[in-house]
Formats: structure tokens, sequence, C-alpha cells
């Protein structure tokens, strides 16, 4: 179980991964400038996106992500039809957060495709 955890997959799952990561920051973007929230959400958004687009701190970046996004619906009255395309999102970050960022990513260059095993 802890092998999937801690693995880069390459080939096509290392470009779907690629595709979800384009997916939350295209999303970070859009949200930001349809002014959803407050000025520190926004910062928040817009400082996630680079590091996510190249692959760096992937998973914390995503987790982020998942909260601002959480925070945007919580505090702020959202419209019902902006609410499920940030029900979409979350649902994205938080995979992204669970899954990792694939093979194709600055983290996977750091890190290499090594598994980590944890002694019984």
């Amino acid at each position: 179980m802890t092998d999937i955890l801690f693995a880069y997959p390459g080939g096509r799952a290392g470009a779907a991964l690629l595709l979800l990561r384009c997916s939350i920051i295209l999303f970070l973007i859009a949200t930001s400038a349809a002014s959803i929230g407050a000025g520190w959400l926004q910062g928040a958004m817009l400082i996630c996106t680079l590091p996510l687009a190249i692959g760096i701190a992937s998973r914390w970046l995503a987790a982020i992500c998942s909260f601002t996004i959480v925070a945007a619906t919580w505090f702020w009255e959202v419209p019902f039809s902006s609410t499920l395309f940030l029900l979409m999102a979350f649902l994205n970050s938080l995979a992204l957060a669970l899954i990792g960022p694939g093979l194709y990513s600055i983290d996977a260059l750091i890190f290499g495709r090594r598994t980590l095993r944890l002694s019984e």
C-alpha cells in the first residue's frame, strides 16, 4: 500500500496527472480572475499556480488549493452554479494531493522514481 503512495507514475498515468495539474491551474487562474472571495484568497490561489505547474511540492500545494476552495465556498456567498464548479475543482485538488504529481514534475526529478518501503 505504501508503495503506491510514494510512486511517480509515468506513461499514460503520468500524462493524466499532468493534465490534472493543468486543470487545477486553469481553475485557479479563472477563479482569481472572476474575483470569487477576498484578496488573500486570490493571492493564495495565484501563488500556487507556478509551482504547481512545474510540479514543485505538488501534494502540499494541492492541499492548500483544496483549503482555499473550501474557504471560498464557506465564507463567501457563491451562486449555486459556481458552487458546483468549486466542488469539481476541490475534488480535483484533493485527488492530486492524494496521488501526487506524477513523473512529469520537478518532484520526480528531485526524489526520483524510487519507492519507499516501510519496515514491518
